[in-house]
């Protein structure tokens, strides 16, 4: 939330509608000026950079956890850098009737990247 307020701040569009929200014109408004600057700032507001997901999975049948286990062997070859590992957990075997794979993400789009 900080990291969005400073990146918002540093924006000529921000600093350009607070300025305009706050002239003599708009003073007595409750609402923003219909301007660029606000328009680019109401923009940069709505726009989602942080995304989290969590699914799971039950009863599956054997043939889909064959392949969901080749799935996720090739994925964390490939994803390997960004992996976050517990090492407390084993998980040499596979118990087919009782497997129940989860997969979480947490996703943030940085702006300044791009």
């Amino acid at each position: 939330m900080r990291d969005s307020k400073k990146y918002l701040k540093s924006k000529w569009y921000y600093n350009t509608c607070m300025a305009e929200k706050k002239s003599s014109k708009y003073r007595s408004s409750r609402s923003y000026p219909l301007t660029d600057a606000c328009l680019y700032t109401a923009e940069d507001l709505y726009t989602l950079r942080k995304f989290k997901t969590d699914v799971t999975t039950n009863n599956l049948p054997r043939w889909f956890v064959k392949l969901f286990r080749k799935f996720e062997a090739v994925m964390k070859s490939k994803l390997w850098a960004y992996w976050t590992v517990d090492l407390k957990k084993q998980v040499s075997s596979t118990d087919y009737d009782n497997y129940s794979p989860w997969l979480r993400t947490d996703l943030v789009f940085d702006p300044e990247s791009g």
